[in-house]
């Protein structure tokens, strides 16, 4: 667009001559006091209630209290700390407190660290189904960072158990691998988030919502794995292993599992925020691209 203004040329302290002067904007500029949405972010923000305009304009959403986020890092600190102090404790615990199994001997100690993960795979797998159902059924895009994060987060506890289960399987059963039911729907599991992070990227327009009808059968695995060794003659442990357990084996085994659900928050606490941050990203860019048509065609060349 081009406009004329004019320019009081001065000299020796008197106005000269008011000359025209033709300038091109390369930039709309918006009415006083108003602020153009630039973004879907901006809109959503823009139409809660407080920083909604009455007369439909959409105001800078407004910055969040520094003492909120002094006590969300405070949070996050502490909750690095709690980990770490777990990690440091646990295998106290584990190979100097807990007495040595007669039977399988030095190899039980996986115990504590195979099923802490395991635990940590059902709950990364619960929290995606469920994300994943709020995503399908509220047609929005609630839970698709939550659910994105749990499975991944399942897929990665899922393999520290497919790993340290066959190496006490091997002393335990002679074989690393047996067909077992309690193995083969870990296994599924664990196959069905992997489909899950597939899905997410391959699966081209709808791939959003096969991840989370994926991720919703995978969180009915999880009953079935927990029944299995109720259900079906199988030479896996049982769940009433845990209470029989003495008092140090007890205590370091709930030690380790504590820790593993800290270690299980603050990835998840990490990951969300990884999303939220793309999220703010992919929003400035469509932003970026929409002013930047929108500059093209209001300013062409010549």
């Amino acid at each position: 667009m081009i406009r004329a203004t004019n320019i009081a040329v001065t000299g020796g302290g008197q106005t000269a001559a008011t000359v025209p002067c033709r300038s091109r904007r390369l930039f709309p500029e918006p009415a006083r006091g108003k602020i153009p949405p630039l973004s879907g972010a901006t809109e959503r923000e823009g139409s809660a209630g407080d920083h909604a305009a009455p007369s439909g304009e959409v105001r800078p959403p407004r910055a969040k209290p520094r003492s909120l986020d002094v006590s969300r890092a405070s949070r996050f600190y502490l909750l690095c700390l709690a980990t770490a102090a777990g990690f440091a404790l646990a295998p106290y615990l584990v190979f100097i407190v807990a007495p040595q199994e007669p039977t399988m001997g030095l190899i039980q100690k996986v115990f504590y660290f195979h099923v802490p993960c395991a635990w940590a795979m059902f709950l990364g797998a619960l929290l995606a189904g469920g994300a994943g159902a709020r995503y399908l059924f509220t047609a929005g895009r609630q839970g698709e960072a939550l659910g994105t994060a749990a499975a991944e987060l399942a897929v990665l506890f899922g393999l520290l158990v497919l790993i340290t289960g066959p190496l006490w399987a091997k002393v335990a059963w002679g074989h690393y691998w047996v067909w077992d039911v309690r193995l083969t729907t870990m296994l599924l599991l664990f196959l069905i988030f992997v489909a899950v992070l597939l899905a997410r990227r391959y699966s081209g327009p709808r791939s959003k919502q096969v991840a989370a009808a994926l991720a919703l059968f995978g969180a009915a695995d999880v009953p079935l794995i927990y029944v299995s060794v109720r259900i079906w003659n199988t030479i896996h442990p049982k769940t009433s292993v845990v209470p029989g357990l003495s008092g140090p084996m007890r205590l370091a085994f709930f030690v380790s599992l504590g820790t593993f659900t800290l270690l299980f928050v603050l990835l998840l606490w990490l990951r969300l925020q990884v999303e939220r941050s793309q999220a703010v990203l992919d929003d400035l860019l469509v932003a970026a691209e929409e002013r930047a048509s929108g500059c093209a065609y209001e300013c062409p060349e010549g």
